[in-house]
């Protein structure tokens, strides 16, 4: 598949749109955040209107669930004007607001509080306490204007796009001379639009823990920053994690638990992975437009509800995938022509442990691997003399050991994952909903967000349809027949990615449609299964699964057979690359919801901790359920940890008075 100047600019035209878009919906939209303090059962509202005319058709409102929340709007640009009126709530009464920032991209202003006008003076009474601001009204109206930034903020925000829209133009021009290659145009787009998710996490980064975080702190042996080494036994959401947990260890104890070190290290992991598989896809394409099309697929494992979402940073269920990527670098380094497989055990051994022992997908990744490399060498696969057989052999033994560890280190402390004794019960193939998750994994994974079971199986089809292809060659031309594939790392990529993939999707589904319930429809199993971060697996293993259509086109000999064959993998490689929802792109706003959780959190924490009855410390914004953190606060507070100061700089005084009014 070799790129003309109109395939190269087609090429570049279409990333730089992507990424364009991408940087758009991320870093463009202008969001205001109030942290305030009022009754609950409040409704807050923002009005917005350049001319200051406001009224109901222009505002947003927000339901006050708790006693301090931070409320999260989303400003139309041209609704912006000098600012907005902000309606704390529709009850008489005191209210505090504690903090207003505006932010665009990775900029943000804090109002000063002095800055907060009163829309209602003599009415209502806003005095400036502190950091806080304090607003008594006497009826269910009150009001406070909060000022916008001016435009030449507005617009100095808006660099990174500016950036990526720079070096887009630079491309073209460099395709329209056709002086660039196409794996450079799709490595230009991975590297933008990586960097505009990293810039979007770093900006609503916390260093504190949230949701699985907590089990770090626990009180005892299991205590990860304590003096006892329990937790190098701890097996926890049916996996024995190790690997990240020794990563966590060191930047844990390094930062006095700043839980930031966390979410840099979930970023270095997913900075290899790409890196890894970059070279992997050159290694076995070179610098072809079907090599760009697979580079251009590794940015899809940084969509939505994948290593990043609502259920924070899901880095430990990555690491399996970059140690694979760099074990496939690993053993493609001597090009597209030969499985370079007679390398050092000092390397290959080590990467297999990491990936066996980092999580429970760990060893069947690694099996995978190694299947599909004898696979690609099925016509000598007993030749243990060989080097190259010998090393894929080792890998296959390898990855099923250490899956065959995880699985009876699960059954013997949590329950058996075959009997239905575990957390929930196991669905096997006969079951509808094991179908419906394994192909709604697929289509999440292809950029697909919707629940229509038809077009999910569809782009499951597209992308195991060459592996199944290879496959079925290697066992009759390999196996049967003793032929030798001409290019066994570009056959070979393909088989090993197919099967990890289908295998992790069938054991997702195995272990997690239980959770939804026979009788509920299919669009709700499906769309239950695609807010879950499994799907990344599978998009980070897309790109080489998308191996199997280069290597069927390079095969199409025959003038005909080709054109068809290139018009498919045309084909697929759109339907692949595009996304079908902007929905899984929209990354800022699932940070944000994750920012607006943990600072309700620390503001909950800080008022129950040193309360001096000691009640339980509930806090859901930080721990998902309702369970008691005072234990582990206990231990953050003997430490003199992050954790334990960024909380207590949440602390307020005396909660406002009771309401005075009623609406």
């Amino acid at each position: 598949m070799s790129a003309s100047r109109a395939s190269l600019l087609f090429l570049a035209s279409l990333l730089g749109f992507m990424a364009f878009s991408f940087a758009c919906l991320n870093l463009y939209p202008i969001r205001l955040s109030i942290e305030l303090a009022a009754t609950p059962g409040n409704m807050a509202q923002v009005f917005r209107s350049p001319s200051g005319n406001w009224n109901e058709q222009n505002s947003q409102q927000k339901q006050i669930a708790l006693a301090v929340e931070e409320l999260d709007f989303q400003i139309p640009i041209g609704q912006v004007g000098t600012g907005v009126r902000f309606d704390p709530g529709t009850f008489g009464g005191e209210y505090r607001i504690l903090a207003v920032r505006w932010q665009r991209g990775t900029m943000t202003r804090q109002l000063k509080p002095e800055m907060i006008g009163n829309l209602r003076e003599g009415v209502q009474q806003l005095v400036v306490d502190g950091a806080a601001v304090k607003l008594y009204s006497p009826d269910s109206d009150a009001q406070v204007f909060l000022p916008a930034p001016g435009e030449p903020w507005r617009l100095l925000a808006l660099w990174p796009i500016g950036v990526v829209a720079a070096v887009f133009l630079y491309l073209l021009r460099r395709a329209w001379r056709n002086s660039i290659s196409p794996t450079a145009v799709a490595s230009a787009y991975v590297g933008l639009v990586a960097s505009v998710y990293v810039l979007v996490a770093f900006t609503y980064m916390s260093n504190l823990p949230l949701l699985d975080d907590w089990r770090y702190i626990v009180p005892g042996p299991l205590l990860l920053v304590g003096n006892e080494y329990g937790w190098m036994t701890l097996i926890t959401n049916d996996t024995y994690f190790l690997t990240g947990q020794l990563l966590d260890f060191v930047a844990l104890k390094l930062t006095n638990v700043n839980f930031l070190s966390v979410r840099w290290m979930g970023i270095g992991i997913l900075l290899i992975y790409l890196v890894a598989m970059r070279r992997t896809l050159l290694a076995a394409g070179g610098t072809t437009l079907g090599a760009a099309v697979g580079i251009a697929l590794i940015a899809g494992v940084l969509g939505t509800n994948g290593y990043w979402g609502a259920t924070s940073l899901a880095y430990h269920q990555f690491i399996p995938l970059t140690v694979t990527a760099m074990l496939l670098a690993y053993v493609g380094g001597r090009g597209d022509r030969e499985i370079g497989l007679g390398g050092s055990l000092l390397v290959i051994v080590p990467l297999c442990a990491a990936a066996g022992l980092a999580y429970i997908s760990g060893g069947l990744m690694i099996a995978c691997v190694g299947a599909g490399l004898l696979l690609a060498q099925a016509d000598r696969w007993q030749r243990l003399r060989d080097s190259q057989v010998r090393t894929a052999w080792l890998i296959t033994l390898l990855g099923a050991a250490f899956l065959l560890l995880q699985i009876w280190l699960v059954s013997t402390q949590q329950g058996s994952l075959v009997k239905h004794n575990h957390a929930v019960g196991s669905v096997y193939p006969n079951d509808p909903r094991f179908y419906y998750f394994v192909t709604a994994l697929f289509g999440r994974a292809a950029g697909y967000t919707g629940t229509n079971i038809v077009i999910d199986s569809a782009l499951m089809l597209l992308a195991l349809f060459p592996a199944m292809l290879l496959a079925a060659e290697r066992l009759w031309f390999g196996l049967i027949r003793g032929q030798s594939a001409e290019r066994p790392l570009l056959t070979a990529l393909p088989l090993c990615a197919a099967a990890a993939a289908l295998t992790y999707a069938a054991a997702v589904a195995f272990g997690r449609a239980g959770f939804h319930d026979v009788i509920y429809p299919q669009p709700s199993i499906t769309g239950a299964a695609k807010v879950r971060f499994h799907f990344c697996t599978i998009a980070a293993l897309l790109p080489l699964m998308w191996l199997g259509w280069v290597e069927l086109v390079r095969r199409s000999t025959r003038r005909g057979q080709r054109l068809v064959a290139t018009a498919a993998a045309t084909a697929v490689a759109l339907l692949l690359i595009l996304p079908k929802t902007l929905s899984s792109w929209r990354v800022a706003d699932e940070l944000e919801t994750v920012r607006e959780q943990l600072t309700e959190g620390a503001y909950c924490a800080a008022a129950a901790m040193d309360a001096p009855s000691r009640p339980a410390v509930i806090c859901t914004g930080l721990s998902g359920i309702a369970a008691d953190l005072r234990p582990h606060l206990d231990v953050m507070k003997g430490l003199d940890s992050h954790v334990h100061r960024t909380i207590r700089s949440h602390a307020l005084p005396p909660a406002p008075a009771p309401a005075a009014t009623t609406p």
